[in-house]
C-alpha cells in the first residue's frame, strides 16, 4: 500500500525549499533541493507549550486519522479535521483541499467540507464540486502512473472561520494480495492542538509496528486490534537545516515478516519483465561488439540506457510497483526508475551478466526492523563483480548523464535492498564515496589593461556531483542558449562581466570530465582605480554560521571533493603586486590553501579547498566557524599594486608630499603581510601623529585594529579616514565594508547614503546600500535604490531582490510581476528557486511558486 497518510492539506513543494546559505560549491547542488523537497520535517515526541497563537495564520484544533486494514490487503483511511483560520494567509493555505489517490485501486469520498462562521452560520461545500486532476507525469506519459488528485475549493472561507472536513480514501484492490503497510508522521511545522492516529487490523494478524517516540494504546475490540497514538504540537518548528536524509517516519507498520519476503514479492513482479526479447538480444550484441571485458560490456549498456532513454521522474510505488516489460521500455524510449533498471538488467542478461535491482530511499533513513516496500522511493542497479560476486558495481541510469559507476550524493552511504534471483534479499549499504576522485577546477588567464579592463579566457572542469548537475542543465537547454546559460552561471558565481565564444563538451560523453570554456570581458575591474584588486576567482569560501543559530543536525558542507581556483593575470607594464602571504588551514573535515606568485609580469593566485567529510559534527562547529572566518577573510583581501613609478598605491597621495611617510606606510604594510600586527600598529600610530591628514595612514591603522578585533578602535580610525576622503571615496568604502562585516547595518546605511550623495552613479555603493536596507527590512527605502540599480544593470538577482522589496512593502502586484519577469527571463535554477521562495514565503501566486520550485528541482 502506498502511504499517503499525511493530513490533507494544500502543501506546496516550495514549502520545503528554503533559501540556502552560500556553500563551498561554485555551482549549487540542486540535487539536495530535490531531496529536501521530497522530505518531511522530522518527528519529535513532545512539543513545547505555547499560549498565544493569535498571530498564527491558522491553528489545527483537531486532526484525526483512522486507518483500517483487512487481511486481504484492502483498506480505508479517513481524515477528519477542524482548523481555525486566523488570517488571509490561512485562507490561501486552506482554500483548496487536496487528496491524492491511485485510480486503479483507490476511491476518494469527500464526506463533508464546511465552514462555520463566527455568527454560527454554516457554509457547505458540495462534495460533487470536487475536481479530479491528473498529475503532471500522467500528462507527460500516461502509462507511467494512475495517480490523480481530488481538489476541493472551499466555499465561503474567510479569516476568523472554522474549517471542518472529512475525507476518506478506500483501497478497493490491494497492491499486494494479503499484505499491507503504513507510515505516518506527526505534524511539526504547524500548530496542532490535538492529533490522533487510530490503526485497526484483524486481531489475529501478525504485524510489525514501530513508533519509538510515542507509544500507542492497544485495545482488542471484537475481532480487531486497535492501535491509538495521540500527540499535539504547540510550537511550530520551521526546520531550515539542510540534511542528507530525514529520519524514518514517526510510525511504521507492516504485515511483511522479513526483507526476504519483500524480495520474493518484487522478484515475482520483475522476472518475466526482464527476460530478453530477440530485439533486446540483438541490441545488446550490437552495443557490446568489440568489448573484451565484462566491465566494458556493462559500461556500454549503461551508457545506452542512461542517455538514450528519457527518465520519467516518479517515485517508486506511486501508482504501481510492477515495471513495464523491457521490450516495451525500449520501444517507448522512456521509463521510470524501475523501467530503466529492467531494461538495463535485460540487456545485461542478454550478454550473460547478472544485474540485481536495489530498492533505496533518496530522502529517508531506512528502518531495518520494519520490512516494507513503502520505505523505498527509488530503484537502482547492482551488478555482482569480483570473485563469487564479492563486490558490487552500482549504477543509477535515471541520472542520465552520470559517469559510469557514480551514485549521486543523496544515494551514497544509504541502505539498499538488493534483490537477487539466486539468494535471499538483503539490506546492503551503498558506497559512501564515488568510484573516482571528484574535483572541480576553475582557471582564468587574462590581461588587465592600464585603464582597468580585464579580458581573457575561462575554463571550468568538473568531475562528480556538480558535473552531473551541469551536464543535465546543458542537456536540457537548447544549444543556441548555451551562451546565455554560461552568462547566468558566471554572474551567479560573482563575475559581472560579459562572456563570449562559449565552448561546452558533450553533455552525453561521460567518459571524461565535463568542460566549459569561454572568453570573458570585464570593464572597470573593481578597485583598479585605487591600484588594488582581488584575484578574479569568483565567489568561494565557506558559509558562516553564528553562535546564536541553534542547530540540531550536523552541518552539511557538500560532497567530498577537491576544488581548485587559479587566476593568472598579466598586469600592465611596470606594475608589480605586493604579494599576500600564503594561507594553510587544516581541519579534520576540510582544508584550505592559498598561494600568490608573480613571474614575467603575470600575477598568479591559487586557492584549493579539500572537502574531506560531507558533514561537520555538532562538536566540530567551533572549528568550522574559525575556518570559515579565516577563509572568508583571506578571499576578501586586496592585493595592492605598485605603480610604474615604483611607489605603493596605498600611499600614493602621501608619497609626493611626504617621502618619509611613504616609507613608514610601506614598512607598516610589510609588517601586516608578515602578520606582525603589533609592529604595524606602532608604526601606523606614529604615522598618524606625523601626518594627521593622511587618509592612507588612518585607513591602514583602522585595518590593523580591526584585525586585532579592536572593533571600536578600528572604526574610530576608519571614520577619520572617511573624513579625509577625496572624490574617490576610498575611506567611505572601507568604512562601509567594516560596518557591514560587524553587522552594524544602520551605521553602514548612513555611510553608503553619503557615498551616493557624493557619487550618484557608484553601482557598488548602490547595491551595498540596497542589501543593507533589505537586511533592516526597510523595504520602502530599498525600492528606489533597487529600481535605479535595475535600470542601469540587467541582473536577475537584482530583479528578485526588487521583487522581494515590493512584497515586503506591501506592493504585492508589483512584486509578483517583477519576480515572474525575473524567473521568465532567467535560465538560472537559483533564480527560479529564489522566486519560488519569495512567492511562497509571502503566500502569493502559489501556483507559480510551485511551478518554479518544481522547475528548479527538475533542472537538476
Amino acid at each position: 500500500m502506498i502511504d499517503r497518510s499525511a493530513p490533507v492539506k494544500n502543501r506546496l513543494a516550495s514549502r520545503f525549499l528554503r533559501k540556502t546559505i552560500l556553500s563551498v560549491a561554485t555551482f549549487p547542488l540542486l540535487i539536495l533541493y530535490a531531496v529536501m523537497a521530497r522530505g518531511q520535517t522530522p518527528s519529535a515526541p513532545a512539543a513545547q507549550p505555547a499560549s498565544d497563537y493569535s498571530k498564527e495564520a491558522f491553528v489545527v484544533e483537531s486532526l484525526i486519522t483512522k486507518a483500517t486494514f483487512e487481511n486481504d490487503g484492502t483498506s480505508s483511511r479517513t481524515t477528519t479535521s477542524k482548523v481555525r483560520v486566523q488570517s488571509e494567509a490561512g485562507v490561501q493555505h486552506w482554500g483548496v483541499l487536496t487528496a491524492g489517490y491511485s485510480t486503479a485501486n483507490e476511491q476518494v469520498a469527500i464526506d463533508y467540507v464546511r465552514v462555520r462562521k463566527a455568527d454560527g452560520s454554516v457554509v457547505e461545500t458540495p462534495p460533487d464540486s470536487a475536481q479530479d486532476v491528473t498529475s503532471e507525469v500522467m500528462r507527460v506519459a500516461p502509462m507511467y502512473s494512475d495517480y490523480h488528485e481530488k481538489h476541493v475549493a472551499v466555499k465561503g472561507l474567510g479569516a476568523g472561520d472554522q474549517l471542518e472536513y472529512q475525507i476518506t480514501i478506500h483501497q478497493t484492490n490491494p497492491l499486494i494480495a494479503g499484505q499491507f503497510w503504513y507510515s505516518y508522521d506527526f505534524e511539526k511545522s504547524d500548530i496542532v492542538l490535538d492529533e490522533e492516529l487510530e490503526v485497526s487490523i484483524p486481531h489475529d494478524r501478525e504485524v510489525k509496528v514501530k513508533s519509538p517516540d510515542i507509544k500507542p494504546e492497544i485495545a482488542e475490540i471484537g475481532n480487531r486490534r486497535v492501535y491509538t497514538w495521540k500527540a499535539k504540537n504547540l510550537k511550530a518548528q520551521k526546520n531550515d537545516e539542510p540534511r542528507r536524509e530525514f529520519p524514518a517516519p514517526s510510525i511504521l507498520l507492516s504485515s511483511f515478516k522479513s526483507w526476504e519476503e519483500v524480495g520474493r514479492w518484487w522478484n515475482a513482479l520483475e522476472q518475466e519483465r526482464v527476460a530478453p526479447t530477440p530485439e533486446i538480444r540483438a541490441k545488446a550484441e550490437e552495443l557490446t561488439r568489440g568489448a573484451t571485458t565484462q566491465e566494458a560490456k556493462v559500461r556500454a549498456l549503461y551508457d545506452y540506457v542512461s542517455t538514450h532513454f528519457r527518465y520519467i521522474s516518479i517515485s517508486f510505488g506511486i501508482g504501481r510497483y510492477q515495471p513495464h516489460a523491457a521490450g516495451e521500455v525500449m520501444k517507448n524510449e522512456y521509463g521510470d526508475c524501475k523501467d530503466k533498471h529492467t531494461l538495463l538488467a535485460s540487456l545485461l542478461a542478454a550478454v550473460g551478466i547478472e544485474a540485481d535491482p536495489a530498492l533505496i530511499s533518496s530522502s529517508h533513513h531506512i528502518d531495518p526492523d520494519v520490512p516494507s516496500p513503502g520505505q523505498f522511493d527509488h530503484v537502482i542497479t547492482a551488478v555482482p563483480a569480483g570473485p563469487a560476486g564479492g563486490n558490487l558495481l552500482w549504477m543509477d541510469t535515471t541520472a542520465e548523464v552520470a559517469p559510469f559507476g557514480l551514485l549521486l550524493f543523496n544515494l551514497r552511504g544509504k541502505q539498499a535492498l538488493i534483490i537477487s534471483a539466486s539468494q535471499p534479499a538483503t539490506l546492503v549499504e551503498t558506497p559512501a564515496e564515488p568510484p573516482f576522485k571528484c574535483f572541480r577546477r576553475f582557471e582564468i588567464d587574462a590581461n588587465l589593461s592600464n585603464d582597468g579592463v580585464l579580458e581573457g579566457t575561462m575554463k571550468r572542469t568538473l568531475r562528480g556531483d556538480s558535473e552531473v548537475i551541469l551536464r543535465a542543465i546543458f542537456r536540457q537547454t537548447p544549444q543556441p542558449q548555451w551562451k546565455d546559460l554560461v552568462q547566468g552561471i558566471s554572474r551567479t558565481v560573482g563575475f559581472a562581466g560579459e562572456v563570449s565564444e562559449v565552448e561546452v563538451s558533450s553533455p552525453e560523453d561521460t567518459s571524461k570530465p565535463f568542460e566549459i570554456t569561454n572568453k570573458y570581458l570585464r570593464k572597470d575591474y573593481p578597485d583598479w582605480s585605487d591600484h588594488r584588486i582581488t584575484p578574479p576567482l569568483g565567489i568561494l569560501g565557506f558559509p558562516e554560521i553564528s553562535d546564536e543559530q541553534e542547530r540540531t543536525q550536523p552541518l552539511l558542507i557538500g560532497a567530498t571533493e577537491e576544488i581548485t581556483f587559479v587566476a593568472r593575470v598579466k598586469l600592465p607594464e611596470g606594475y608589480t603586486p605586493r604579494l599576500l602571504p600564503p594561507v594553510d588551514l587544516v581541519r579534520d573535515f576540510a582544508e584550505y590553501h592559498s598561494s600568490y606568485d608573480f613571474k614575467d609580469g603575470v600575477f598568479v593566485a591559487e586557492t584549493r579547498i579539500q572537502i574531506k567529510q560531507s558533514e561537520v559534527s555538532l562538536s566540530e562547529l567551533k572549528q568550522y566557524q574559525s575556518l570559515a572566518k579565516a577563509v572568508n577573510e583571506d578571499v576578501g583581501r586586496w592585493t595592492e599594486m605598485r605603480n610604474p613609478a615604483g611607489s605603493a598605491s596605498a600611499s600614493a597621495s602621501a608619497a609626493t608630499a611626504n617621502p618619509e611617510l611613504r616609507e613608514e606606510l610601506e614598512r607598516a604594510a610589510e609588517a601586516m603581510h608578515r602578520g606582525q600586527l603589533t609592529e604595524a600598529l606602532e608604526i601606523l600610530t606614529k604615522a598618524t601623529k606625523q601626518d594627521p591628514n593622511s587618509l592612507e595612514a588612518w585607513a591602514m591603522l583602522g585595518a590593523v585594529r580591526m584585525a586585532q578585533e579592536d572593533w571600536d578602535g578600528g572604526l574610530v580610525a576608519l571614520r577619520k579616514a572617511a573624513d579625509l576622503d577625496s572624490d574617490d571615496l576610498r575611506g567611505h568604502k572601507v568604512l562601509a565594508e567594516a560596518l557591514t562585516r560587524l553587522h552594524r547595518d544602520q551605521e553602514a546605511v548612513t555611510v553608503l547614503q553619503e557615498m551616493l550623495n557624493r557619487s550618484p552613479h557608484d553601482a557598488g555603493a548602490r547595491i551595498s546600500l540596497a542589501n543593507e536596507l533589505m537586511t533592516l527590512k526597510r523595504y520602502d527605502d530599498a525600492i528606489p535604490v533597487l529600481e535605479s540599480a535595475v535600470a542601469e544593470q540587467t541582473s536577475s538577482s537584482l530583479q528578485t531582490e526588487l521583487g522581494q522589496a515590493y512584497l515586503g512593502a506591501g506592493k504585492t502586484e508589483k512584486g509578483v510581476a517583477v519576480l515572474k519577469d525575473a524567473a521568465d527571463s532567467s535560465v538560472n535554477s537559483t533564480t527560479w528557486n529564489d522566486v519560488a521562495y519569495y512567492l511562497a514565503d509571502a503566500n502569493v501566486s502559489l501556483p507559480d511558486a510551485q511551478r518554479l520550485a518544481e522547475q528548479a528541482v527538475k533542472s537538476a
